[in-house]
C-alpha cells in the first residue's frame, strides 16, 4: 500500500512539473510583464523553479544518460571551449563585448545548458513524458492564443499591456516576433496530436485553428516562412518515401536534384526579394527597409566571423547595420553562432539539428515539420539562448524515438495519451 502511495505521489509531482515547464516556456514570451530593468519575468521564475525541482528529482534516483543527453553534453562542451577561446581572441583583437554584457551572455548560455541537459535526463527517466509535454504544449499554447486574441480584439488592457505594434499583434510581448516563436511549431504539434490520439481530435482541430489565427495576427514573415517550409518539408519527405518504395530511381540522385532545386529557388528568392518587396510595399516602406537591414546584418555578421573563423569571437553582438562590430546581432541563429563560436561551434550546432531531423523524419512527419518550421524561423532571429527553441528540438526528438520503439517492441504505434 505504501509503495502505491509513493508511486502516486511521484506521478502527481511529475505531472505538475510538466505543467510548470510548459506554462513557463509560454510565459517567457510575456516580456511586457518582466520586472523593470531586469530580463526576468513570470516565465523565467517558473523555469528556475522547474530546474530546481527537476534537479532534486534527478539526484535522488539512479539516472541513466540517454544518447540524447550524451549528444547534447558533447555539443555544449565543444561549444564552450570554442566560446572561451573566441573570447580571448576578441580581447586580443580589441572587439571584446563590454564586461557586463559578456557576463549576461555567459549567464544566459549557462542557464540554457543546464536546462537542456536536465530536460534530456528527465525525458530519459520517463520517456512518455515527451508525449504528455507535447499534448500540454498544444493545450496551453492554444488557450494562451485564444486569451490573447480575445483581449487584443476587445481592447481590454491587463496591467497596462499594449496588445498591438501597429497592425501586428504582440500580445504580452515587447515584440511580435517573441510571440511568433511560441506559435512556430505548435500547428504541427496539434496535427501530431490529431493523428495519434483519437480522443483528443476535436481539441486538436480547435487548437490548430486558434494557433493559426493568432500566429497570422502577429504578421511575422519568419513565422509564415517557417510554416510553409515545414509543410513543404513534409511533402518532400512523402515524395521521397514514395520514390524509395515504388520507383527504381536512386534516392541519392533524387536528393541531389531536390537540393539543387532548393538552392536555385533560395538564390532566386534572395535576388528577387528586394524588388518584390519594393513593388508590393513601395520603396522606403518599413518592409522594404527591414529586408535591406536584415541582409546587411547577415553580411556584416559573416564578415565579423571571418575575423576569427575557427573559434569565433565569443558571446556578444558582433554584427551591425553599417559595418561589422557595431553593436547588433545578425538576427540569424547560424550566422550569429558562427560569429560567436566559429566553424567549430557551427558544425556542432548543425550536427545536433541534423541528428534530430534524421531521426524524426523516419518516425513522424508532423514532428519533422515542427522542427523544420522552428529551424527556419531561427534563420531570421538568434534563438540559441531561448529555452523554447531547445525544448522543441529535444521533446520532438524524444517523442519520435518513443513512437518508433513502441512500434518495434510492442506493436503499439499509437501512443496512449
Amino acid at each position: 500500500m505504501r509503495v502505491i502511495q509513493i508511486q502516486l505521489k511521484i506521478s502527481f509531482q511529475r505531472k505538475w512539473r510538466e505543467i510548470l515547464l510548459v506554462l513557463s516556456l509560454i510565459m517567457i514570451s510575456a516580456t511586457q510583464l518582466r520586472f523593470s530593468g531586469y530580463p526576468i519575468g513570470v516565465g523565467e521564475i517558473g523555469l528556475v523553479i522547474w530546474i530546481g525541482l527537476t534537479f532534486l528529482a534527478v539526484i535522488h534516483k539512479n539516472t541513466v544518460f540517454s544518447q540524447q543527453t550524451t549528444a547534447y553534453s558533447i555539443f555544449w562542451v565543444v561549444s564552450l571551449v570554442s566560446l572561451i577561446v573566441g573570447t580571448l581572441i576578441a580581447y586580443e583583437n580589441g572587439v571584446l563585448e563590454a564586461p557586463h554584457k559578456l557576463r549576461r551572455e555567459f549567464l544566459a548560455l549557462s542557464f540554457v545548458i543546464g536546462f537542456t541537459l536536465l530536460l534530456t535526463i528527465n525525458l530519459s527517466a520517463d520517456r512518455l513524458s515527451s508525449l504528455r509535454m507535447l499534448r500540454l504544449s498544444v493545450i496551453l499554447s492554444s488557450l494562451f492564443a485564444l486569451i490573447l486574441l480575445t483581449f487584443a480584439f476587445s481592447g481590454v488592457s491587463i496591467g497596462g499591456a499594449e496588445w498591438w505594434m501597429g497592425k501586428r499583434m504582440k500580445g504580452l510581448s515587447e515584440n511580435p516576433n517573441q510571440l511568433a516563436l511560441i506559435f512556430s511549431p505548435m500547428p504541427f504539434f496539434a496535427m501530431f496530436l490529431y493523428s495519434y490520439s483519437s480522443k483528443h481530435r476535436m481539441m486538436a482541430i480547435v487548437s490548430l485553428v486558434a494557433l493559426l489565427i493568432a500566429g497570422l495576427a502577429t504578421r511575422s514573415d519568419a513565422l509564415v516562412i517557417g510554416w510553409v517550409s515545414g509543410v513543404g518539408a513534409i511533402i518532400i519527405a512523402i515524395i521521397m518515401q514514395y520514390i524509395k518504395t515504388h520507383l527504381r530511381i536512386p534516392v541519392s540522385a533524387v536528393m541531389v536534384m531536390l537540393v539543387l532545386v532548393m538552392v536555385i529557388v533560395l538564390l532566386s528568392a534572395v535576388l528577387m526579394s528586394q524588388d518584390i518587396i519594393m513593388e508590393v510595399y513601395g520603396a522606403g516602406s518599413e518592409q522594404h527597409l527591414q529586408a535591406y537591414r536584415r541582409f546587411d546584418l547577415w553580411v556584416h555578421g559573416v564578415l565579423a566571423g571571418l575575423d576569427s573563423p575557427l573559434f569565433g569571437l565569443g558571446p556578444g553582438n558582433h554584427s551591425g547595420f553599417v559595418a561589422p562590430h557595431t553593436g547588433s546581432e545578425a538576427h540569424n541563429s547560424f550566422i550569429d553562432w558562427f560569429t560567436i563560436s566559429g566553424i567549430i561551434g557551427l558544425v556542432a550546432f548543425v550536427s545536433i539539428i541534423v541528428l534530430s531531423l534524421k531521426i524524426i523524419v523516419k518516425h513522424n512527419l508532423f514532428l519533422f515539420g515542427a522542427l523544420v518550421s522552428i529551424v527556419i524561423f531561427s534563420s531570421f532571429h538568434y534563438m540559441l539562448r531561448h529555452p523554447f527553441f531547445w525544448f522543441t528540438l529535444i521533446v520532438a526528438h524524444q517523442a519520435a524515438s518513443l513512437i518508433y520503439s513502441r512500434c518495434v517492441r510492442y506493436g503499439k504505434c499509437v501512443p496512449a495519451l
